[in-house]
């Protein structure tokens, strides 16, 4: 009855607690009376827009993004520009730019291994963006989703820009894609704006995943996961820089980018491989503006494989449709990549 009854969990002291010492561990220090509990990082995306930006009000974002926030977006009637990027992450120009145009005032980023193209700010790229928001006054959103598996001594743009930035962390990469747990570190004067958005949308954070991750941490156990997920992430990326060394990694993680020609589009790229039993997702997908999908490329995934064996299976089947010839005979099933 405890664990499955309604409990208010997002301002309870323990778990507010335990959310700042990991979330300090992965870089990002927060005050525990900040942080509040999220049914994971899709949640606090919502609560965080709605709080953030009006509807028929405009968000920054990469150009090709995580197709999640687009959906958040539609839902509130938010409108998406989208800013260019290069290989280091967002440009801080165009972002400069965008800003001045548009007049938004909220952005929304993804500083590690970002979704699709798997950029990793340096910390020198995220100094250029806070300083960038601070000078316009910018509002952020981060997703830190991917942190834990990454390079915990680059600050996060909440650690530079703790006074507007409103910092997402979660489960679903370091422990299991089902652990429906999140934290969300914030300033202060958002907290009550925020918990009134969390609980429109989820009356309660999961009481038994909030427990359940404070006996993993006490145990030792959170630490094993994220640290078997390291090496695996690490056999998988090897895997596809031997068979695909064209693919973009630039942290660890289980998804990598593919870039694409115009004589080879993305969606051309992705339909061989379907034909193939193969699931990749082309640049359209993830774009803010569908006509303007800059750079072109398709997203692989490294980690909807049971096994590196089928992921072998996968991966090998794009690096033949990638050789001159394009072809690939083979008619066994194959499987999603």
């Amino acid at each position: 009855h405890r664990l499955f009854a309604y409990e208010e969990v997002q301002h309870r002291s323990r778990y507010q607690q335990t959310a700042a010492a990991w979330l300090a561990s992965v870089g990002t220090p927060a005050q525990p009376h900040q942080i509040i509990v999220t049914n994971g990082v899709h949640h606090g995306l919502l609560a965080a827009l709605s709080v953030l930006v009006k509807p028929g009000e405009s968000a920054l974002c990469d150009a090709l993004c995580y197709t999640g926030f687009q959906r958040v977006a539609r839902l509130l009637g938010v409108r998406l520009i989208g800013v260019a990027c290069d290989h280091d992450g967002m440009d801080p120009d165009c972002l400069d730019k965008a800003i001045r145009a548009s007049g938004a005032k909220v952005l929304i980023a993804n500083p590690v291994l970002q979704n699709p193209m798997a950029n990793t700010m340096p910390a020198d790229r995220r100094a250029q963006i806070a300083a960038i928001c601070r000078q316009h006054d910018i509002r952020v959103i981060e997703d830190g989703i991917n942190a834990p598996l990454a390079d915990p001594d680059t600050p996060s743009l909440a650690a530079l820009m703790p006074d507007r930035t409103v910092h997402l962390a979660g489960f679903s990469k370091t422990v299991a894609s089902g652990f429906r747990l999140g934290y969300a570190s914030m300033p202060a004067a958002w907290l009550e704006a925020f918990q009134e958005s969390v609980l429109s949308v989820q009356w309660f954070a999961p009481g038994f995943f909030a427990d359940l991750l404070e006996i993993m941490q006490s145990e030792g156990l959170l630490s094993r996961c994220v640290q078997a997920h390291r090496l695996e992430v690490s056999a998988r990326q090897q895997l596809l820089r031997e068979l695909v060394p064209q693919a973009v990694v630039s942290a660890q993680g289980y998804h990598a980018w593919l870039p694409c020609s115009a004589g080879q589009p993305s969606e051309r790229l992705c339909e061989q491989a379907r034909r193939q039993g193969v699931s990749l997702s082309a640049g359209r997908h993830f774009a803010v503006d569908p006509d303007a999908v800059e750079p072109d490329g398709a997203r692989i995934s490294l980690g909807s494989c049971e096994d590196r064996a089928e992921l072998r299976r996968g991966i090998s089947v794009v690096a033949r449709l990638l050789q001159p010839n394009g072809q690939y005979s083979s008619k066994a099933a194959a499987p999603a990549v």
